[in-house]
């Protein structure tokens, strides 16, 4: 509840900011150079932490944090990273990253390539398909709390506001991947986040 009640906040107070400054003029795309941003929000997080078993979907606080260079005003290159925690652990990436910007407009795709870091506590995770009819299936079982490693994959959508020649606000959807190990386990997260850039 807490972590519901302080990303609500703070999205609000982003979303004032926003309109607020917005509303003085619209301001080129200038993309040249130095660039970093960080944004925050809500999303939602599933873990299969065990082959035939999951965790369930929860909703979880998202954060994420970027700081590159302009190659040009339609691109972007650079580390792009996304987080979400919340009641069912901790999940990050940390990528390399491309940001293309169609017809250097407002509107932009994001993907990255990278490792991830799954953090979870003992929790009781369920089978993901229930037993057919007349045939003992798979029973719930606990997991001991891990932090584990791997490939991580990071994609996202969204369309920047210009509120001055050198700074953004970017609401964005963010898709968060991590795989761990031989066995398929694996952590997806999506979440809505407000983003805040600078160009220099």
């Amino acid at each position: 509840m807490r972590v519901r009640c302080a990303a609500l906040i703070l999205q609000a107070l982003l979303g004032s900011a926003f309109f607020t400054t917005a509303a003085a003029g619209a301001h080129p795309h200038a993309r040249t150079g130095f660039l970093v941003g960080f944004g925050t929000g809500l999303g939602t997080v599933q873990n299969d932490l065990i082959p035939g078993y999951w965790h369930g979907t929860g909703i979880a606080l998202a954060a994420d944090f970027r700081l590159g260079w302009a190659l040009r005003p339609d691109l972007t290159v650079g580390y792009e990273s996304a987080a979400v925690w919340g009641d069912l652990g901790f999940c990050s990436v940390h990528t390399a990253g491309v940001t293309y910007y169609p017809r250097n407009v407002g509107f932009y795709v994001r993907a990255g390539a990278g490792f991830g870091v799954v953090t979870n506590d003992r929790v009781v995770l369920l089978p993901k398909v229930a037993p057919p009819d007349g045939r003992r299936g798979l029973e719930g079982r606990e997991s001991a709390a891990s932090n584990r490693r791997g490939v991580g994959f990071l994609g996202a959508v969204g369309y920047e506001f210009r509120l001055t020649r050198r700074f953004a606000l970017a609401p964005q959807a963010n898709w968060i991947f991590v795989g761990v190990g031989p066995d398929r386990i694996h952590t997806r997260a999506k979440c809505f986040a407000t983003q805040l850039n600078w160009y220099w």
